[in-house]
């Protein structure tokens, strides 16, 4: 197995370029440090942080979990992965992630406005959507009980038609 120091390389390489706003190449620099060493979990959490960025949520879901696998309380893996699942809509995913972290925080620690602001955020995006999800069963129970025929039931009207 390579020395660590060369896994280590990698991942400043992909800091750097993350830093600098270049996800593509940051991505690969991680790839590569994994591809040396799949247990340093500051690769896949930053990985997953570049894949968010450069708007591949679910390899930035996929590598946040990898993280979480080998650090199960790493608090940026978590809020990060809570972070792309709101954003994929998976709000109950989030708010699993995103409480979590926050029951990891010390009172007074900075990070808490941000993280109950991302959790008050996602649980009215997951009531919006509830709510939406509720219009739209009561429409569908209203127009499939004589609202509007399908295309069966006209079939069937249509021999009735032309017999008055």
């Amino acid at each position: 197995s390579p020395p660590r120091s060369v896994p280590q390389a990698y991942l400043l390489k992909g800091q750097v370029l993350h830093a600098n706003s270049d996800y593509e190449p940051a991505i690969e620099a991680f790839g590569q440090a994994l591809d040396l060493d799949p247990t340093l979990v500051e690769a896949w959490d930053a990985r997953g942080l570049s894949r968010y960025w450069h708007e591949d949520l679910d390899g930035a879901i996929s590598d946040f979990g990898k993280a979480l696998e080998l650090e199960p309380e790493r608090f940026s893996a978590l809020y990060n992965r809570g972070s792309a699942r709101a954003v994929k809509q998976d709000y109950a995913g989030a708010l699993e992630d995103l409480r979590k972290a926050q029951g990891m925080l010390e009172p007074g620690d900075d990070r808490a406005e941000s993280v109950q602001d991302l959790i008050d955020r996602a649980e009215e995006l997951q009531g919006y959507d509830q709510a939406k999800q509720r219009r739209e069963d009561r429409m569908d129970a209203l127009t499939g009980e004589g609202g509007t025929p399908d295309d069966d039931d006209a079939a069937q009207e249509e021999p009735d038609a032309g017999q008055d």
